[in-house]
């Protein structure tokens, strides 16, 4: 597999709040929200777990708190990948604009190992 990821991941455990905003291959799933969580993350998106497979292009509001902090960022993002077998996806975010992005932005950054 070749691999794609822009930015260095890092395993921290992570609580999420995801809202479906769009979602045009499934839209009895618009408006649902779901608990989730996420150990894999990075600046310019996380991997996830679902209850539910998410098509490829569905649209997410998603709240994010480390578990380790009190720390709350909101973000939205397209799933760009999904497995149905391991109930994992992959979320990109949406960061041009976000008002939200430099906080995101320090908060990676305290997180990655120094080098």
């Amino acid at each position: 597999m070749n691999e794609r990821r822009l930015a260095p991941r890092i395993n921290t455990a992570t609580d999420i709040l995801v809202k479906i905003q769009s979602a045009p291959e499934a839209r009895e799933l618009e408006g649902r929200s779901l608990p989730t969580n996420s150990s894999d993350i990075s600046l310019g998106g996380l991997c996830m777990h679902v209850v539910i497979p998410l098509p490829v292009g569905t649209l997410l509001e998603l709240k994010i708190s480390f578990q380790d902090s009190s720390e709350r960022f909101w973000l939205t993002g397209n799933v760009v990948w999904n497995n149905p077998k391991t109930r994992m996806a992959g979320i990109q975010f949406n960061l041009a604009d976000n008002p939200h992005f430099y906080a995101w932005k320090q908060a990676i950054s305290r997180l990655l190992p120094s080098t």
